[in-house]
């Protein structure tokens, strides 16, 4: 693992975060093929709470098409009862209320310590 995909741990909960922040398409996809690594080594059925640092990046057809391949990959190796939880920092003004009417299953936090927080309540709930 890599300092853009790494396991957080605070008051007993357990997230992985992702950092995209501020990278261009080639780093962002070499970042999804280490997430991917990472998560295809976590035991089937493990439900694993992601935060998603996506400030600064620009998200180009490559990316998208990239994230949609491996989302379908993880969410068949994991074969979760429920959907795990999903915080994504970095979408702001504008951008963050239109993501909020379409993806209202995702957190869209304000910073790294907003998302933490949400996930803890998430995991107490």
């Amino acid at each position: 693992m890599n300092d853009r995909v790494k396991w957080i741990e605070q008051q007993g909960s357990r997230m992985l975060f992702v950092d995209y922040s501020k990278l261009d398409e080639d780093a962002c996809l070499k970042v999804y093929e280490e997430l991917r690594k990472t998560v295809m080594d976590q035991p089937a059925g493990v439900m694993i709470p992601i935060i998603v640092d996506i400030t600064g990046t620009f998200i180009t057809e490559r990316v998208r098409n990239a994230q949609k391949s491996l989302s379908d990959e993880m969410h068949q190796k994991r074969k979760e009862s429920e959907k795990a939880p999903t915080a994504v920092i970095g979408v702001t003004g504008i951008k963050k209320l239109i993501a909020k009417a379409f993806r209202s299953d995702i957190y869209y936090a304000n910073d790294l310590n907003d998302a933490v927080s949400w996930m803890i309540k998430q995991a107490r709930r």
